[in-house]
């Protein structure tokens, strides 16, 4: 009978040990599937975080890009705008020296001194 109870306590040893073993087993697994999960959602979650910076970036980089069109038109603007004036002051520079030619001729054809001499004309 002693043998008997030997015998049934190891039958009862190796159920337990592999119980044990099946249950160790199917903790690791779950876990490792949840660790699987785990870094899957990390992938995931970073791919769409970098897809959002590159989104980010495009929209800098087009922002950028019309702001420096601003600033080029607003330089194409003042360029303009400083030629047209450059014109404006060569047109009455021209004018005045012609009006000054006219009154010289004047002066000339007539014999007579201009009354602003700028002190050099001896009356």
């Amino acid at each position: 009978m002693l043998a008997e109870s030997t015998s049934d306590g190891k039958k009862i040893e190796i159920k337990i040990q592999a119980w044990e073993d099946r249950e160790k087993t199917k903790a690791d697994n779950k876990a490792e599937r949840k660790l699987a999960s785990t870094e899957v959602w990390k992938s995931t979650t970073k791919a769409t975080l970098e897809a959002e910076v590159k989104k980010i970036d495009a929209g800098l980089e087009k922002l950028r890009l019309k702001e420096m069109e601003k600033v080029k038109n607003k330089e194409a603007e003042t360029n303009k705008a400083v030629e047209s004036k450059k014109a404006s002051i060569e047109a009455k520079r021209e004018q005045q020296k012609q009006r000054v030619e006219e009154k010289a001729a004047k002066h000339r054809s007539t014999n007579t001194i201009p009354t602003k001499c700028f002190g050099i004309c001896n009356d």
